[in-house]
């Protein structure tokens, strides 16, 4: 009991069906979004310290929602929540912020922004994943050559 004396104490809340399916949308195209850009960034680094610091800039915008958790948790319809909700690699941890702070508050995400918000990470999602399997492509070609920027972006655009 004094072990799980904490997780005994989430027994009593309750999830709505429509924010735990909500849940499992954002995670499923977070998931794709950030996995296609991660294989995209080993396909192109030479060694495992290469693809941290790569992978490190995605890993901050990931959790940059939780630096501003107040400023989303008291305003979760402000400019700010807007914005990072449809801002696609903010917007799978700051629209679960905002779906739970409305459902306690009593007010609730327009409609709209649900859609825009799934719709812009899905297609960047999908983006990401066909521009990452070019790039793994082309990293698999360039194998023991590390890429610089401009020439995978000539290889892109060949294709």
């Amino acid at each position: 009991l004094a072990s799980g004396g904490g997780a005994l104490a989430l027994g009593g809340i309750s999830i709505p069906l429509s924010i735990g399916v909500l849940a499992a949308v954002y995670f499923l195209l977070g998931y794709l979004f950030f996995g296609s850009l991660m294989t995209g960034i080993g396909a192109i680094a030479n060694n495992l310290r290469e693809a941290q610091q790569i992978s490190m800039v995605l890993t901050l915008l990931n959790v940059s929602p939780f630096w501003v958790v107040t400023a989303l948790l008291n305003e979760p319809n402000g400019p700010l929540a807007v914005g990072m909700s449809l801002f696609p690699p903010t917007a799978p941890c700051t629209m679960m912020m905002r779906l739970v702070a409305d459902s306690l508050l009593g007010s609730s995400v327009p409609p709209w922004q649900l859609g825009a918000s799934i719709a812009l990470l899905a297609a960047t999602a999908l983006a990401a994943l066909v521009l990452s399997a070019r790039v793994f492509r082309i990293g698999l070609l360039l194998y023991g050559k590390t890429p610089n920027l401009p020439e995978i972006l000539r290889l892109l655009r060949k294709d």
